[in-house]
């Protein structure tokens, strides 16, 4: 709906008003030109046309590449929000600022080692913080007054979006740069080739790791990382005290970093298994273990378990120092016994 006429009364109206209580020598220039309303988001806004309700009725206003988006770079549903506007020579009104507040404090942002990721915005996206539908799952990105927008003015629900993401001093996902991809393809980046889109560090395990929570010791100190039902540990299921790791991470909606996936120094092995002819063993897991062999004390001794074969691991995610387990073990064409299954007791 064009909106010359609505324009008028609404800029009418704040001229007066304003005559009346400034002093002259106090009235902008741009007086004539601009006048600023308050309202509230409504569903069907896009990038390039915002929907307002506000206390005059529905407003429609043009965004396009002029409007100043340093002070607000979302539109929600029923958020509150200050539009300056100005009359354009195509009939409509335009922004020439939105203001949505609250803005993220200083975070210093690693813009030298960033990730891609591309996905759909959710419903879940509140404030300044984005919820991403990304193949990999829901992923929480924080916007920045200094994120490049490229050609996207706003962003709004259900809109596509690749995200160029860098690890803040917060420990959030920051967005450094936003584009479009509602033409695109999804092509997520690929970080080594199996962990889309996430950061990562590399550490040593500290003592402290447990089944749900892992310790790692860092050069820049230690952090913690949620093991949970997502994290897929098949390339680092092995998390004694010192061991080398790599964890790929992402925030949770808990407030601590959870591994996605973890990865420890693995060397290649050409034994054949012979699965046909099995044993059990049971007992607890040696802070000597590493990825590539489980020392197991049990009752009878020590026992080496190449851990190359591995199909199965019920009832845990990783294992650490004195973790009570139970392996399935086979002969290999080498002179070890190579697990198969392990199981947690």
């Amino acid at each position: 709906m064009k909106m010359h006429k609505h324009f008028g009364l609404v800029l009418t109206a704040c001229l007066v008003l304003s005559q009346l209580f400034t002093p002259a020598f106090l009235l902008p220039a741009q007086a004539a030109n601009t006048v600023t309303v308050q309202g509230k988001v409504m569903s069907g806004t896009t990038g390039s046309l915002l929907l307002l309700d506000t206390p005059q009725g529905k407003m429609e206003i043009k965004i396009d590449n002029a409007t100043d988006t340093t002070a607000g770079k979302i539109l929600l549903p029923d958020q509150a929000i200050s539009v300056t506007v100005t009359g354009g020579s195509d009939g409509y009104l335009h922004a020439t600022k939105i203001s949505t507040g609250n803005q993220i404090g200083n975070v210093i942002v690693d813009t030298n080692n960033t990730v891609d990721v591309t996905g759909t915005l959710n419903q879940n996206t509140k404030d300044n913080d984005l919820h991403l539908d990304t193949p990999q799952g829901e992923m929480i990105i924080r916007l920045d007054p200094s994120t490049e927008m490229g050609s996207c003015a706003f962003l709004v629900l259900n809109g596509k979006y690749r995200i160029t993401c860098g690890r803040g001093s917060d420990a959030y996902l920051h967005a450094v740069k936003i584009a479009d991809a509602s033409s695109a393809a999804n092509t997520s980046a690929s970080v080594n080739g199996d962990n889309s889109a996430y950061p990562f560090v590399n550490g040593t395990v500290d003592s402290k790791t447990t089944n749900s929570l892992l310790y790692l010791s860092t050069t820049g100190g230690r952090m913690q990382f949620v093991i949970d039902n997502n994290t897929n540990p098949l390339k680092g299921r092995m998390m004694t005290s010192a061991l080398s790791l790599t964890v790929y991470y992402a925030p949770g909606k808990d407030g601590y970093l959870h591994a996605v996936t973890t990865v420890g120094a693995r060397s290649s092995s050409s034994a054949s298994v012979n699965t046909a002819s099995t044993l059990t063993a049971t007992g607890t897991v040696n802070g000597n273990s590493t990825e590539n062999m489980l020392f197991l004390d049990t009752p009878q001794g020590q026992m080496e378990i190449k851990l190359d074969s591995v199909n199965a691991i019920n009832g845990c995610r990783v294992l650490v120092t004195n973790q009570r387990i139970s392996v399935t073990c086979a002969s290999g064409s080498d002179p070890y016994l190579h697990a198969v299954t392990i199981t947690a007791k």
